[in-house]
């Protein structure tokens, strides 16, 4: 997170109220790798990518470095130190994910907005899908191969059929080793934010 933007949205928007919404950090980074192996934004592994040095990564290897950067408590801080304790809404990824209408009714509750919905449609968007292959990999990312072609010359419930049988939607399961090397980074930080925020995590890893 670019550590200026609290001041920019201060200063535009003194009023405002900041919704924050943490995940596990470990998962966080791992669904971050995922993504940007998938879209062929990067090769390395996650076992050797998450242990790459900061200091001494540059280019590519740098910005992928960043995008998987899962430390909260210097921006959380931030946004604390600008806008107060009791304007920052924290909610986790995990408890929105098992109680979505109760997480829901106490953001409206911070924004004080009445809770304007009688019913909502809580199905899942955008499911985890995985290329079982190299081949189907790079039809996935070529923009030109699926929109251009492929949805030109195939009916849609055939093309829907075909990529159901060449995608998993299961997500690849982190080694144990790379879970241990995570923890370790990311436990002082979380230490820190949970001190910061007076709350404990429901994140397993680190309780």
């Amino acid at each position: 997170m670019d550590m200026e933007c609290p001041e920019l949205i201060k200063n535009d928007y003194p009023n405002s109220k900041i919704i924050i919404c943490l995940r596990n950090p470990i998962e966080r980074s791992y669904s971050a790798y995922l993504a940007q192996f998938r879209s062929n934004r990067t090769n390395l592994d996650f076992d050797d990518i998450i242990k790459i040095d900061a200091n001494f990564s540059t280019g590519d290897e740098q910005k992928s470095l960043n995008l998987l950067t899962s430390n909260y408590f210097d921006p959380v801080s931030k946004y604390i130190e600008i806008f107060k304790r009791e304007n920052v809404k924290i909610i986790f990824t995990e408890e929105f994910s098992e109680s979505p209408l109760t997480i829901l009714s106490d953001i409206l509750l911070f924004l004080n907005i009445k809770q304007p919905f009688k019913k909502i449609d809580l199905q899942q968007k955008n499911k985890f899908k995985w290329p079982k292959n190299k081949l189907y990999k790079l039809i996935l990312n070529n923009y030109l191969i699926r929109h251009r072609i492929i949805s030109k010359i195939i009916p849609s419930f055939i093309r829907h059929f075909i990529f159901s049988k060449l995608t998993i939607m299961k997500k690849p399961k982190m080694k144990k080793e790379s879970r241990i090397y995570l923890i370790n980074k990311y436990s002082d930080d979380v230490k820190k934010l949970s001190n910061l925020l007076d709350i404990t995590f429901p994140w397993k890893d680190f309780n």
